[in-house]
């Protein structure tokens, strides 16, 4: 339970944002559209405002999204320098997550200034200034109210990286985090001259010949319980290797699993290390898949959620099966 004393409204954090100098941006693990999008607008909009800003990111960042104005700077988080957080003026922001071990460096201290912007059902450090709207599409659309509340730069190209985190997050408008303030933020987005047809097309249509012959193989070892309505396929670190991929060409590859007809539940498998599965899920009406991923350490949403475990194809997924047939029941 989110205790929503210790979070801050929109103009809060849109003040906060207005005060401060320098800002440090860091962006989850295996990036998507919603943590990239909603870094690269705040870079682009706080820029716009004189700021020195940087965006960091754990590399490689999937190359669908070099269309959006500032990805060139991201910077490798390993490049991230704690010394900078010390001087008068200078924010750590999370965007699309809470915890700083999520965007790959070290806890930090407590004495550091740090502005949570996520839309996930967590309970946030109290040492933060956090903003946390669970019943919002996508960090990026929590972004761009927070940039309209404090009337910061806003244009076509912030835009893009708005557009960008709501139709990935949203599935394209399909999942059920699709709602009426979605679609008015949206068109507020075509107002300024947001294309969303070209958007999509930058996002969906530039796919690796890498990834297309992975999508082939998890189609080919899709498997379908009819009885317990669960669906389940893998790619394997020999796969991977064969198709010399990186982590952004098995993007997608779930959302393509889950058009399969007369499922709840889609189990994708990606082993990127030897022995360790990498699991995305998505589910359908009010199976949780969140619940499922926090039993393994991970999280996510009611719907979509994933998470890292060690051991054989055959053990993993027979663990999961076994705590998803638990949250059927």
């Amino acid at each position: 339970m989110i205790d929503r004393m210790k979070l801050m409204t929109r103009n809060e954090i849109s003040k906060k944002l207005r005060v401060q100098n320098e800002f440090l941006i860091l962006t989850h693990i295996n990036p998507d559209g919603d943590t990239i999008g909603s870094a690269l607008a705040l870079y682009s909009s706080l820029t716009g405002m004189g700021k020195s800003v940087s965006v960091y990111a754990n590399k490689p960042v999937p190359q669908i999204f070099d269309f959006l104005d500032g990805f060139e700077d991201i910077k490798s988080v390993n490049e991230f320098d704690n010394s900078k957080i010390t001087r008068e003026g200078c924010s750590v922001v999370l965007v699309d997550f809470a915890e700083p071990e999520r965007g790959g460096i070290k806890e930090l201290s407590q004495d550091e200034d740090v502005i949570v912007i996520d839309h996930h059902p967590i309970t946030p450090n109290p040492n933060y200034s956090s903003i946390i709207e669970t019943d919002i599409s996508s960090a990026a659309e929590l972004v761009y109210n927070i940039i309209k509340s404090g009337d910061m730069p806003m244009n076509r190209a912030i835009g893009n990286a708005i557009m960008t985190g709501i139709i990935t997050d949203t599935g394209s408008f399909h999942y059920p985090n699709t709602a009426p303030q979605t679609l008015k933020v949206s068109s507020e987005l075509l107002d300024i001259g947001v294309n969303i047809s070209y958007v999509s097309e930058m996002i969906y249509e530039r796919s690796t010949l890498a990834n297309r012959k992975l999508l082939g193989l998890a189609m080919e070892r899709l498997t379908k319980d009819n009885q317990s309505k669960i669906s389940h396929t893998y790619i394997s670190n020999s796969d991977i290797k064969r198709f010399n991929a990186n982590k952004p060409d098995l993007d997608f590859i779930i959302d393509e699993a889950r058009k399969l007809a007369g499922c709840k539940l889609y189990i994708l498998g990606k082993e990127y290390e030897q022995g360790q599965f990498r699991i995305s899920m998505r589910s359908r009406g009010n199976i949780n898949v969140k619940s499922i991923a926090q039993t393994f350490g991970g999280g996510g949403h009611k719907n979509a959620a994933g998470m890292t475990i060690k051991g054989s194809w055959t053990d993993v997924l027979e663990r999961v099966l076994r705590k998803a047939r638990m949250e059927f029941d």
